[in-house]
């Protein structure tokens, strides 16, 4: 007889307070870096998101699962009532690529522990969750929900995409890999004049008819953090200032971002938040906030001061950012984390991400529905508060 070994139990420790989350910082970091690899789910970036939705009324439930006393995964949730039904999702937003970071070895019992808790021990009507495509989860999680007759859709939306541009050693390497883009001109790469590319030559003219310009990179903002008002300064002149005023919000994701990434850049050393600044005539105009973690890049944040529109600087930074990361050599490929039209100026990939709602009945899903269309009301009563 062959020689059967019990498998061993996964117990669940629920986190739903920033205090604990900082006492075991080290611990979750380490999961993160064996079995994500997410540097938005690092427990610095969570702490500030902890504080922001439990503003927007939703409770924290940070999921550590364990084997012998051993954690081995973590799944960071949140949850709240509506309606007289309880919604369950993932902490952070969509866009960061949120997801369960969890040992193959105990992937399947994880989560088997995740669903029992959430449906179970949580008594969730509703589970939302945005996944990558590629995500080992998504099958396991489809077949733990089905074994309750629960409900469970997978839908694949074109607007959950996020695009990656490669990142060469060098850049030369990078412009001579993408030879229709660019031709040879006085000896140097320059871009074609193309709907599809970048024209930084037609930028550098403009720019030096314009003033003064000069590009300043900041390599590291958790030692600098005097940086970040240039940041927001640049925020406030930009297009997306009137936006927030006309609907009564801040962009509060930024500056959870900034927060813990000057704490996550003390304490993970693979983790870095370099900034990108365009500076005119003296003034800022432009940044381009990238975060590297491991061998990949995020442009997680970029913006430039309307009155500079017609020169492009939002584009110009953003290539100058590329430029930076492929002079330093130390990632392959950049996620701009969306797929917004100015994205396609730069060779890249799509990667797809799938939106998975798993309830107790089909009619809780237009529930949900209008969960979504408080949650911006609710965010502009809390913005008009003194």
């Amino acid at each position: 007889m062959p020689n059967l070994v019990p498998r061993s139990p996964v117990s669940t420790t629920v986190i739903s307070d920033v205090e604990t989350l900082v006492s075991i910082e080290e611990v979750w970091n380490r999961i993160i870096r064996e079995c994500g690899a997410n540097p938005f789910m690092l427990a610095e970036l969570l702490v500030e998101f902890i504080r922001l939705r439990m503003r927007e009324g939703w409770h924290p439930l940070l999921l550590v699962l364990s084997v012998d006393g051993v954690p081995v995964g973590v799944a960071p949730l949140i949850t709240r009532k509506r309606f007289g039904l309880r919604f369950t999702r993932f902490l952070l937003a969509s866009y960061f690529s949120p997801d369960f970071a969890l040992e193959d070895r105990y992937r399947g019992q994880c989560i088997e522990q995740i669903v029992q808790f959430v449906f179970q021990k949580l008594q969730s009507d509703l589970l939302e969750l945005t996944l990558p495509t590629e995500s080992p989860n998504g099958g396991l999680l489809k077949v733990q929900c089905e074994s309750r007759n629960l409900h469970y859709e997978v839908q694949k939306n074109t607007p959950l995409g996020h695009r990656l541009v490669p990142i060469y050693p060098s850049w030369d390497a990078f412009l001579s890999s993408q030879r229709h883009d660019f031709r040879s001109a006085g000896g140097e790469l320059v871009y074609l004049k193309h709907q599809s590319s970048v024209d930084i030559n037609r930028m550098k003219r403009n720019l030096n008819r314009a003033g003064p310009w000069r590009v300043h990179y900041v390599d590291d903002l958790g030692k600098e953090p005097d940086e970040v008002q240039r940041i927001h300064a640049v925020e406030k002149l930009s297009w997306k200032e009137e936006w927030r005023r006309q609907r009564g919000v801040t962009d509060e994701d930024l500056r959870a971002i900034i927060k813990g990434s000057i704490h996550a850049s003390a304490s993970e050393p693979s983790f870095k938040c370099r900034v990108c600044f365009l500076e005119l005539n003296g003034q800022t105009i432009a940044y381009a906030l990238i975060m590297e973690y491991g061998k990949l890049a995020y442009c997680t944040k970029t913006s430039f001061a309307e009155e500079y529109r017609k020169l492009s600087p939002g584009a110009f930074i953003v290539n100058e950012s590329i430029r930076a990361l492929c002079d330093n050599g130390q990632v392959r490929e950049m996620d701009f984390l969306t797929d917004l039209p100015f994205h396609k100026k730069w060779p890249s990939t799509m990667a797809m991400r799938v939106s998975v709602v798993v309830s107790r009945s089909r009619l809780y899903r237009v529930f949900s529905r209008m969960l979504h269309a408080s949650d911006y009301a609710y965010r502009a009563f809390l913005n008009m508060l003194p």
